[in-house]
């Protein structure tokens, strides 16, 4: 029998229990949780049972010499642990965004390649069943040869002040390219079966201002707090920016088997857009993946001259791979790529996953969307 592997979890808001959960979930024992606040990681290792808390994550790897390292922290404090994993020898588990910019991106993916160890980027939206039966229904030549993508996303304005957290500072790896267009782009990447290789468009920042809450470190928290101007009163003030919309255009792909790709983002409107998600165009038919939650699909099928689309609806065995309970889906996603990831370094047959290699391009499709001026070739490899 194998050793059982043990990993340690860098982060302790709620990516920080999603992998500790994932790596549970594949046999992997979490030896320790590792944050700033020595308050806060030990409460959360308490309730995820994990044995050590510590606020020196350094010390915690260079004694505990895991096999993976999980990296559930913002971007802008990744840098430091991924070269003192890599030098362990230890393989990395990193959530998205890699990296607060493509030269950091590309340092930290070499990084991981020199050393030799496994790497996996959690663009993990593309687990989700309905991802995956898109995938095959394109592999499949249901719609002829896939020849164009069109994605789109509109999303109402919440009212009220937003909380201070590192998302409202694109510097600190916040902002929704860096945490949605990254999942748009991984899911994207899956069904086309091909890595993006150029890529162009343009960004809209806005301003805002926040609150900061103390004791708000979970992004959950983060994601359904508003504040009212009575609840913000008195709290300390930051200013922050965030994107109100974006477009990009991309391409997967080359010579006659590329795939145009538009991806549009927009958030500023009153009420949601009832038509949320994507459109695969192919010479015989159309494929329709309405949104139905996050990263979600209704898949159907619409073919020239036919009125009503055909709905085909998710098989039975992709559906049990990922769980769709609104409660676990997220979890789910995320023990689907620890699956494949942890597979892999047992040295088991595996689904590809994504890499640092994957948030490198994203990193370069981020910068080319933000400058909007022209097209940008993407990195294909070392």
């Amino acid at each position: 029998m194998q050793e059982p592997l043990v990993a340690v979890v860098v982060g302790a808001g709620w990516a920080g229990e999603g992998h500790t959960l994932a790596m549970r979930h594949c046999g992997v024992q979490v030896a320790a949780l590792c944050a700033r606040n020595a308050e806060v990681v030990r409460a959360v290792a308490d309730r995820l049972a994990v044995p050590e808390a510590s606020t020196d994550w350094r010390a915690t790897l260079r004694a505990v010499r895991p096999d993976i390292v999980c990296l559930a922290t913002p971007a802008a404090l990744r840098g430091e642990v991924v070269a003192e994993a890599a030098a362990l020898g230890a393989h990395v588990l990193c959530d998205k965004p890699l990296a607060l910019d493509a030269g950091e991106a590309a340092r930290l993916f070499r990084l991981v390649h020199e050393a030799g160890v496994r790497h996996a980027y959690a663009t993990t939206f593309r687990y989700d069943p309905s991802v995956a039966w898109l995938a095959e229904l394109v592999s499949a030549g249901r719609l002829g040869r896939l020849q164009e993508v069109a994605s789109s996303t509109r999303r109402p304005v919440s009212p009220g002040i937003w909380p201070w957290s590192w998302l409202l500072d694109p510097a600190q790896g916040g902002g929704w390219l860096h945490n949605g267009l990254t999942h748009v782009l991984g899911v994207l990447t899956r069904v086309c079966g091909t890595p993006p290789v150029r890529a162009v468009g343009d960004a809209r920042l806005v301003p805002v201002q926040a609150a900061v809450v103390p004791g708000l470190h979970d992004f959950r928290r983060f994601q359904s707090l508003r504040l009212t101007a009575a609840e913000a009163h008195g709290l300390q003030r930051r200013d922050g920016e965030i994107e109100r919309s974006y477009r990009a255009l991309l391409v997967f792909g080359i010579g006659d088997a590329a795939v145009r790709a538009s991806v549009t983002y927009q958030a500023d409107i009153a009420v949601p857009w009832p038509h949320n998600g994507l459109r695969l165009f192919g010479s015989e038919a159309t494929l329709v993946a309405q949104e139905t939650g996050p990263g979600t699909y209704a898949v159907a099928l619409r073919r020239p001259g036919e009125g009503a689309a055909e709905p085909l609806p998710v098989p039975p065995s992709l559906a049990e791979q990922v769980a769709s309970d609104p409660a676990t889906f997220v979890q789910s996603r995320w023990n689907a790529l620890a699956r494949d990831f942890v597979a892999d370094i047992r040295g088991q047959a595996c689904a590809p996953y994504p890499t640092f290699l994957d948030g490198w391009r994203d990193q370069v499709v981020i910068e080319a969307v933000r400058r909007g001026r022209e097209w940008t070739d993407l990195p294909a490899g070392p």
